[in-house]
């Protein structure tokens, strides 16, 4: 590895990007001498931190929405959650979901944290008429599957005055 144009290169990144702390604690301290020893410095122990990866944020519980015929389907996976802390609502064009994903495992120091505890409320907005009073849901091994009968309207002719 040629030490001077990564030096080189590091000067023109800092000329685009600004100074960034990132890059000057990568190259703040040569990690060896051309002749490839490591220096003094870099004997030290290393420090670092155990940062845990955090989950991306997406929206609560996943929904796959699905239709036929006759039918919309909306499958909203909810591992863990209780059929009894699950609440299911219809208004106009919205199916709204609502609920609290409980701890299985209380009092225990948190290591890694990428599931979602507490607290949760997802609003789906359908994009055609249901009929309201044929919906059904059913829960099934962390699967709320939720029916919806479309209601189809055939083209009825207008008249223009």
């Amino acid at each position: 590895m040629d030490v001077e144009k990564l030096r080189q290169w590091l000067q023109f990144a800092q000329q685009v990007q600004g100074s960034n702390d990132f890059w000057g604690s990568i190259f703040d301290k040569d990690i060896t001498n051309p002749i490839g020893q490591q220096t003094a410095a870099n004997k030290q122990a290393p420090s670092f931190t155990m940062e845990q990866p955090v989950a991306p944020k997406t929206s609560f519980p996943l929904v796959d929405i699905l239709s036929d015929e006759h039918f919309l389907y909306i499958i909203a996976a909810l591992p863990g959650v209780a059929k009894e802390d699950l609440h299911l609502a219809v208004t106009n064009d919205t199916v709204i979901l609502k609920g609290t994903v409980k701890s299985i495992i209380q009092n225990a120091e948190t290591i890694s944290l990428e599931r979602k505890y507490g607290p949760f409320e997802r609003a789906i907005k359908l994009m055609e008429p249901i009929d309201s009073t044929k919906i059904k849901a059913k829960y099934f091994n962390g699967l709320l599957i939720i029916t919806l009968e479309r209601t189809i309207r055939n083209a009825e002719p207008i008249n223009i005055e």
